[in-house]
């Protein structure tokens, strides 16, 4: 519902939120909430969405493209890690 819009006003934040909500007694209750590009981002991207465009356009002061902030039903994907070895990684 209306609830990311009423924590952007509240708090300021202009940008993507992560957050996880539980319902209790019919009534959402916000139990993390991250202010920043999470890791479900990737499959928005995949299925059509983009918000860094959209944020960029903000940041200039403009109007984004409405199909930057969509994304295509049924689009299946998955995250990979494959450890290497022998590697540095710093």
């Amino acid at each position: 519902g209306d609830l990311p819009r009423r924590l952007a006003r509240l708090t300021g934040h202009v940008g993507v939120w992560g957050i996880d909500i539980r319902m209790r007694g019919g009534q959402p209750v916000i139990i993390d909430l991250n202010p920043r590009f999470t890791g479900d981002y990737p499959f928005q991207h995949l299925a059509g969405a983009d918000v860094p465009a959209a944020l960029l356009a903000w940041a200039q002061g403009r109007e984004p493209d409405p199909a930057w902030l969509r994304s295509a039903a049924g689009v299946t994907g998955y995250k990979d890690l494959v450890p290497v070895q022998g590697r540095r990684m710093f």
